[in-house]
């Protein structure tokens, strides 16, 4: 039950940090594709700027032509010119990603793409004016002003509404990166927020029934080893009680002689048989007629009462135990109990 207890908080556990993970992950996406969005409008912008003082460069060139300059001036306006239309137009490609020249970038919003196509004619019209005063001018460096005034005318026509058509691609730009600064923010809050309520929950669901389960666990082990050290030393005790008690039954238990038959008698007290171990010993052998154990024993002297008492405790078949002095027929002392 707490295997599976432990198993499944596991596994919330890791679906908890996998989920945080994932938040984590997600936030550095959202921050890397920002990130990446920022580099290319910037660079958009930066080449919107370009384009603006190539607008305005070949506009003045274009002045220049209309004051009816001296030839060695017109190889000089030629040559600035002929350098402004071609960045002119490499710019427009790189700014759009397209050959088109009234094309979009293929990433650009509907308000953007509606700015580029707008800009677009005020575009082409003039790039159309700068190369045709410019293959007029190679034709002739020497053309009169009247043949050249209609591009020219033309380019300073398109000049100021392509000049207004870029500012509003540029603001459109500032415009979209505060609001992608916005959607950042909010979308790194709400992952936050999401980040902080899955450690929360982490926390309540999983760390700390986890901590307790370990504590609980980890409190029983402790007690169990505090009685496992308690029982060691109460067997240890009664380990030590068992060999003191074995060493006094060593002591205590010596060998006892087997109790041997020296004599019989009956209920009257008549002898109807005496070992021969006896007769060695004392010399009192059997003799013919009533021979009683007061005979045997040399008790004859005893008060009567002695062996009254002895006799009836014996009948009884009670057991009567004394210690009798008899001398042996050397005249020697032998105990007999």
């Amino acid at each position: 039950m707490k295997t599976s207890r432990f198993a499944r908080l596991g596994t919330w556990y890791l679906l908890a940090l996998g989920t945080i993970a994932l938040m984590i992950i997600a936030g550095l996406v959202l921050i890397q594709q920002y990130l990446s969005s920022q580099l290319n409008d910037s660079g958009r912008v930066n080449i919107a700027g370009r384009q603006r003082m190539l607008c305005q460069q070949i506009a003045k060139n274009a002045a220049l032509l209309e004051n009816r300059p001296g030839n060695a001036e017109r190889t000089r306006v030629l040559d600035e010119l002929a350098t402004a239309v071609e960045d002119f137009r490499d710019s427009r490609e790189k700014l759009t990603g397209h050959d088109d020249s009234l094309g979009a970038p293929r990433e650009a919003s509907p308000r953007l793409a509606e700015l580029y196509r707008a800009n677009g004619q005020h575009y082409r019209l003039m790039l159309q004016g700068g190369l045709d005063l410019l293959r007029q001018l190679r034709q002739d460096s020497a053309a009169p002003y009247d043949s050249l005034a209609s591009p020219i005318r033309l380019i300073q026509e398109q000049e100021a509404a392509f000049l207004e058509g870029m500012d509003q691609i540029v603001q459109q730009y500032d415009l979209e990166a505060r609001q992608k600064v916005k959607r950042l923010k909010r979308a790194v809050f709400i992952l936050l927020g999401v980040s902080l309520l899955l450690i929360f929950l982490e926390t309540v669901f999983v760390f700390l029934p986890s901590a307790r389960e370990v504590n609980k666990t980890l409190g029983k082990s402790m007690a169990s080893e505090k009685n496992a050290r308690k029982m060691a030393k109460e067997i240890g005790a009664l380990y030590s009680s068992l060999e003191r008690s074995y060493e006094k039954i060593s002591h205590i238990n010596v060998p006892v002689d087997n109790p041997k038959l020296y004599a019989k008698a009956d209920r009257g007290g008549n002898i109807t048989y005496v070992s021969e171990t006896f007769s060695r010993l004392t010399g009192r052998k059997k003799q013919a007629g009533n021979f009683s154990v007061a005979g045997l024993l040399g008790l004859e002297k005893q008060p009567g009462d002695f062996m009254d008492e002895l006799i009836d405790t014996v009948s009884e078949g009670k057991t009567w135990q004394d210690e009798i002095h008899l001398e042996e027929a050397a005249g020697q002392g032998n105990g007999f109990e």
